[in-house]
């Protein structure tokens, strides 16, 4: 429990010192796959949160109409697709990292919008609409560090150098891209072979 107590407050050191955190997680076990896996929790616990908590000007659907599994979809899929893509570009490319290391170091890459995006959405209630630029901007920043947290997890965890690491996330985009369209048309034949059976079934079940 200590470890992983320690584990999860290793976050301020990632947010602080991002390239000498990741050498850590990487090299000296300083994260953990449950640890991680709280992560990617608190992630889609802080989406739901936000949405409810946001101003409703800059969100006006808000948590009501949101179904949970749509919201999941949306934000864990991602996420899910880029750890195997990344797993898979980096085993081709040479990158040094486990799939173990990807896992982990891609929760904590998240935790920018983990801490800071419930503050965000709390802040949004003192903007207008008029003030709504202001606002999107202080997201997209979000956003943007995110990603930098991404670029860095990816060029820590593999050994890559800078460009080399900015070439294999754009590999991983478009693989990831793939492995989407893959997963989506292998689940829409699914469903048209289930209907197909179902409906044999009923013929048959008809004619006896």
């Amino acid at each position: 429990m200590k470890t992983l107590l320690w584990q999860l407050a290793f976050v301020k050191r990632i947010l602080r010192h991002p390239i000498d955190g990741y050498f850590d997680l990487r090299y000296k076990n300083a994260g953990g796959v449950l640890a991680a896996t709280i992560l990617y929790a608190l992630y889609y616990g802080v989406a739901a949160l936000s949405m409810f908590l946001t101003n409703f000007i800059f969100n006006p659907f808000g948590i009501n109409t949101t179904n949970p599994i749509d919201l999941a979809l949306v934000r864990l899929t991602p996420v899910a697709v880029f750890i195997v893509a990344n797993y898979l570009v980096s085993a081709i490319m040479n990158g040094q990292g486990r799939f173990v290391d990807i896992y982990i170091g891609m929760a904590y890459a998240l935790t920018p919008y983990i801490v800071f995006m419930i503050p965000v959405s709390i802040v949004s209630h003192i903007f207008t609409l008029d003030e709504a630029p202001i606002y999107n901007i202080i997201v997209n920043l979000l956003y943007v560090w995110v990603f930098v947290m991404i670029y860095l997890h990816v060029k820590e965890t593999h050994g890559y150098e800078i460009f080399q690491a900015l070439k294999n996330i754009a590999i991983m985009l478009f693989a990831g891209v793939m492995v989407a369209a893959f997963a989506i048309a292998l689940f829409a034949i699914s469903v048209q072979s289930i209907d197909f059976a179902v409906e044999l079934v009923r013929e048959v079940l008809g004619l006896v």
